[in-house]
């Protein structure tokens, strides 16, 4: 994995390829959910809690490591070594290198983790000194992936964000210092006022710093929260339509020309440093939340005598709810979904669709009984005649072209199955 092994240092509280029994299994990803931020943005409907100074950080440590303890010992999870983990938020930058020392010395213990595993970790540009990234460094963290929204300090108040554009190029230099070789920047483009020239001076001042992967998001107007309210009063001035298309259209040139090459529909890496843990969840490979909401995926025992297409569930929400269950239990599960085979098809069909790449379905007609063609001859007719995918029809592949991930939501909403196991078509 380019720019990631040769960087890892040999100490720390990982135990990288420590022998386990049944290493054999399929390797999964751990997904580590800290739901605690200084102030809440106005934008974000993600499971998060503004806490200030009040960061119940022992506390939640404990449930997290008491939930591992008890999902280890589960066959879904027993003696299966971890590919990558991700910190994520919330803002787990907020936590102190003693805290995250004790939660990774607990996973070591616990699971086996890759020589080469990708760990990353969420952070805000102001939570962030040299010291502190030295410290997450020393213990194993390889991959940092800094909260940047936007360079413009006119913009960055309208979002909520309490950081400054000089602090986002301090944050991410001091990274390096730390010996970070692998740093990713968020980026948030249709903010409210924000012009195709302010996204252009963004997408630069990304390229200005080196950095090896971009996530762009576009922003969503979510119910309940802040911006949602302001838009319904009709005093959330954000940009036209034309304009936000216009700053995706920009981005996919601009970054191409410094060698940040699309690989996902929010995503640009230079090549070896796209994000290993997100194509996890894209591939459907298992992956296991823990924290207040995290959500696991697990696909099924294939030995056994009757397929199983997986499961998903969620955590409980409310952190003081999830802490006080892991604590007494070990498992704070609030919701599960046990799969379907319509399900397990769309979910390959929309993921897969997700990536550059798109989707090969060479193998459905073995595994599902019938063909891409069988199955969705008119939508993917009338897609390719417009101009929004490119169908392979003697490989039996699909993927989306730009001009289809400006419009995917939509897209993708004609080939959700209905109850009856048939997609609701154009």
């Amino acid at each position: 994995m380019s720019g990631l092994t040769d960087s890892v240092p040999e100490k720390g509280p990982f135990n990288r390829g420590e022998s386990h029994a049944a290493i054999s299994k399929a390797p999964f990803s751990l997904y580590i959910h800290i739901p605690f931020c200084a102030h809440k943005c106005p934008y974000c409907d993600f499971n998060t809690y503004a806490v200030g100074a009040k960061l119940p950080e022992r506390d939640y440590v404990a449930a997290l490591r008491a939930e591992l303890d008890f999902r280890a010992a589960q066959p879904e999870w027993h003696g299966r070594s971890i590919a990558t983990i991700f910190l994520g938020g919330g803002s787990p930058s907020l936590l102190s290198p003693s805290a995250l020392t004790e939660l990774f010395q607990t996973i070591s213990q616990l699971f086996s983790i890759q020589e080469d595993a990708e760990v990353s970790l969420e952070a805000n540009p102001n939570d962030t000194s040299l010291p502190w990234l030295a410290a997450i460094r020393e213990m194993g963290i390889n991959r940092l992936s800094i909260g940047a929204q936007t360079f413009q300090n006119h913009l960055l108040p309208k979002l909520g964000r309490n950081h400054s554009s000089s602090q986002i190029r301090n944050a991410v230099g001091d990274a390096r210092m730390a010996g970070f070789s692998n740093i990713s920047i968020d980026l948030m483009f249709g903010i409210p006022e924000q012009t195709v020239p302010d996204f252009a001076s963004d997408l630069n001042a990304a390229i200005d710093l080196s950095t090896d992967h971009l996530s762009l998001y576009g922003l969503t107007i979510e119910a309940g929260t802040p911006f949602f309210q302001a838009s319904k009063r009709g005093i959330l001035k954000l940009p036209p339509d034309e304009a936000t298309v216009e700053m995706m259209e920009l981005a996919e040139t601009v970054l191409a020309r410094a060698g940040l090459i699309r690989y996902e529909i929010s995503n640009y890496a230079r090549p070896g440093f796209e994000a290993l843990h997100n194509i996890a969840y894209w591939t459907r490979a298992d992956y296991l939340g823990v924290g207040a909401g995290a959500h696991s995926f697990w696909g099924g025992a294939q030995e056994q005598s009757q397929p199983s297409f997986g499961r998903r569930w969620s955590n409980l929400a409310p952190f003081s709810s999830y802490m006080e269950h892991a604590s007494a239990f070990g498992k704070a599960e609030s919701w599960e979904e046990i799969l379907t085979l319509e399900s397990q098809i769309f979910e390959q069909f929309f993921l897969r669709l997700r990536m550059v790449q798109g989707l090969d379905a060479s193998t459905w007609p073995l595994r599902f009984g019938f063909s891409l063609a069988e199955r969705y001859v008119k939508e993917l007719t009338q897609f390719e005649r417009e101009g929004l995918m490119i169908w392979d029809r003697e490989n039996a592949r699909i993927a989306m072209t730009p001009r289809g991930f400006a419009l995917f939501d939509s897209i993708v909403e004609c080939f959700i199955p209905d109850e009856k196991g048939f997609q609701k078509g154009l």
